[in-house]
């Protein structure tokens, strides 16, 4: 019996070191990763003239979609809805302090000239215009500056301006 219980005991401070030795496969995994910044140098340009332009509001950058669009009740195939929407993101969304929505701004490049981005921008388009929110798209190559980006929206915040605008300040 002392045998038997002295054979058991080394056998559970055995099998303690080896499960206290043994490498934790997330911990120790190395990720091929590194940091970088969330936008591009145009991004921030806009980004900072918005920010000077609209002091008022709350400025995000690089929304998805499916952050600031619910379904409806009732709507049919909500998966097929949400998968549609959950991987198209806002360049920049435009918020009041209680961060309802007032606008999304797409900053468009030469990739926007591409047949298969058509149908991404008019989807875009078509869903923001169902929901209610005023989309605005801006050229890379003609950004608007922080007076011309106070005009857009101090010009239609007090009356219903179409809620698509293709900006070619």
């Amino acid at each position: 019996m002392l045998i038997l219980s002295l054979i058991v005991l080394v056998l559970v401070v055995a099998l303690a070191l080896l499960l206290k030795n043994m490498p934790m496969k997330s911990a120790r995994r190395v990720w091929p990763v590194h940091a970088k910044k969330p936008l591009s140098h145009v991004e921030q340009a806009l980004y900072f003239r918005l920010a000077k332009a609209l002091p008022e509001s709350v400025i995000l950058a690089q929304v998805q979609y499916s952050r600031f669009l619910g379904l409806k009740k009732g709507a049919h195939n909500p998966l097929s809805i949400l998968n549609g929407i959950q991987h198209k993101s806002a360049d920049f969304l435009i918020c009041d302090k209680s961060l309802t929505v007032l606008a999304v701004i797409e900053l468009e490049d030469a990739s926007h000239a591409h047949r298969s981005r058509h149908r991404s921008d008019a989807a875009k388009q078509a869903v923001l215009k169902v929901a209610g929110i005023r989309l605005i798209r801006w050229q890379v190559s003609d950004m608007p500056d922080a007076v011309s980006i106070r005009e857009t929206f101090t010009s239609t915040s007090s009356s219903n301006a179409a809620l698509t605008e293709s900006a070619e300040l």
